[in-house]
């Protein structure tokens, strides 16, 4: 019977291992594709870019006019292009790859929830300050540092008593 059961396991696990292998695999080589589909993407970013560069240089003063008329590109659309081609020695990053429009925006997020007002989340700082401030603790402190701590704790001792006569 233990024979049989380990004899069980053993096929699982090499069930499990033939399994994680071949998805390992195919998952290294679609990243690979990827990344190779990536580089040719900023390589054909760049080589307009460098056209745009060109013709910017070419057609000075009227470089927009003809942007937008005649080669129909979004003048925020061409300087990212051209940030590409700029980009285009350094490493690939994030930046790169939204400019090359492989990457969108995240512009439909969600609003950030607001958590809700807790009136008594102050109440888990009350045993820190107490543990800060034990008797043991005051008793190890000269004069000049008990002098220090009472300025440094004024402003708590006076915001705690305005609270304590409020909740009278």
């Amino acid at each position: 019977m233990k024979e049989q059961t380990t004899s069980l396991a053993a096929n699982h696990e090499r069930a499990f291992t033939t399994s994680v292998n071949a998805a390992y695999n195919e998952a290294k080589s679609k990243v690979e594709a990827a990344r190779q589909g990536n580089e040719d993407a900023i390589d054909a970013i760049s080589a307009c870019g460098a056209l745009l560069e060109s013709a910017k240089s070419s057609m000075r003063g009227r470089f927009t006019e003809w942007l937008t008329m005649q080669a129909q590109i979004h003048p925020d659309e061409a300087k990212k292009i051209m940030s590409v081609y700029h980009d285009r020695e350094r490493q690939i990053n994030k930046r790169t790859l939204q400019n090359a429009g492989i990457l969108e925006l995240a512009t439909n997020l969600p609003p950030h929830k607001e958590r809700p007002h807790n009136p008594f989340g102050w109440c888990r700082w009350v045993p820190k300050i107490t543990a800060a401030i034990s008797k043991d603790e005051v008793d190890r402190m000269n004069e000049s540092q008990r002098a220090v701590a009472r300025s440094t704790m004024r402003p708590l001792v006076d915001s705690i008593n305005e609270a304590y006569k409020l909740l009278q």
